[in-house]
């Protein structure tokens, strides 16, 4: 008994060793330095946990696979034809000419919520316009609609409910070729 005591005393004595070297380390690979230090000294398959191997967890920081685009779908029912008191949506991208996929992801998210009343816009909305007018569909679509948010063009928070801001909206009014009957 007395020779797993001093066993026992000795590698709780290298763990908190190591756990002082690992401390000066930064937090993003220090619980990583801290299981190849446990195995280096103290051998075999040991699973230890301590305040270094959760500290990089403790950074509040959420990590999301990103998404694939996969689950994109042409929305068959969304009316985008002109109407006596709306311009269609080829039409006024015709006109407006957007050229980058966040001046494409602003033009169509301020048609679908200004022109066609549209409240919920969705990455699937959008993904519709660009089948619609036939343009180029970003290969990393979620990540253009992020682009565009961080312009401050679109408001993202909620992807059912996608919204043009104000300085999108001054955008595609301004900024883009303007269009006639539309403000």
């Amino acid at each position: 008994m007395n020779n797993i005591t001093n066993t026992l005393e000795a590698e709780a004595e290298i763990l908190r060793r190591i756990d002082e070297q690992v401390q000066k380390m930064s937090p993003e690979i220090r619980g990583e330095a801290f299981q190849i230090l446990v195995r280096r000294h103290l051998g075999g398959d040991t699973a230890v946990t301590s305040e270094a191997t959760a500290a990089p967890k403790a950074t509040g920081k959420k990590t999301r696979r990103p998404k694939s685009g996969s689950d994109l779908v042409v929305i068959r029912d969304l009316s985008l034809k002109g109407e006596k008191d709306r311009v269609s949506l080829r039409d006024f991208y015709s006109q407006k000419k957007p050229g980058s996929f966040v001046e494409h992801n602003t033009l169509f998210t301020f048609y679908l919520n200004r022109l066609c009343d549209i409240d919920a816009v969705t990455p699937s909305h959008i993904y519709t316009c660009y089948a619609d007018v036939g343009a180029r569909k970003p290969g990393a679509f979620y990540q253009s609609l992020l682009d565009t948010s961080r312009k401050g063009w679109i408001d993202t928070s909620d992807t059912e409910r996608i919204r043009v801001t104000v300085v999108g909206e001054n955008f595609v009014e301004q900024d883009l070729p303007k269009v006639e009957g539309v403000k």
